[in-house]
């Protein structure tokens, strides 16, 4: 009975954060704060080198988290990236900010 209710909670979310228009999802964005990080970090050429193959697997590692947390996400993700909508760019910012298409801030 518990999954069954999990199931079906999970599904309604799915759906409102699908449906959601621009002003509630610009709503729910305004919610965090962007931060932009910068350093001036001198790297010697070998250092600068590590660093690129550090960010190559942080994007690899990326890929796999999103694969973890849901495995809809990568066919969700390829739907996003295709509309270029207003709406359509903001439900894809919003991914991003969740790495899927529920908030943590929302209770999933």
């Amino acid at each position: 009975m518990t999954r069954r209710l999990v199931g079906i909670s999970l599904m309604s979310v799915l759906i409102s954060a699908a449906s959601a228009t621009l002003p509630e999802l610009e709503r729910m964005m305004r919610r965090l704060a962007p931060v932009r990080l910068v350093m001036d970090v001198h790297l010697s050429p070998g250092d600068h080198k590590a660093l690129g193959k550090l960010v190559e697997a942080a994007r690899v590692i990326d890929d796999i988290f999103l694969q973890q947390l849901w495995s809809g996400n990568e066919v969700l993700l390829a739907k996003l990236k295709a509309d270029h909508s207003p709406l359509g760019k903001a439900r894809l910012h919003y991914f991003w900010i969740n790495k899927g298409p529920w908030s943590d801030l929302d209770g999933h």
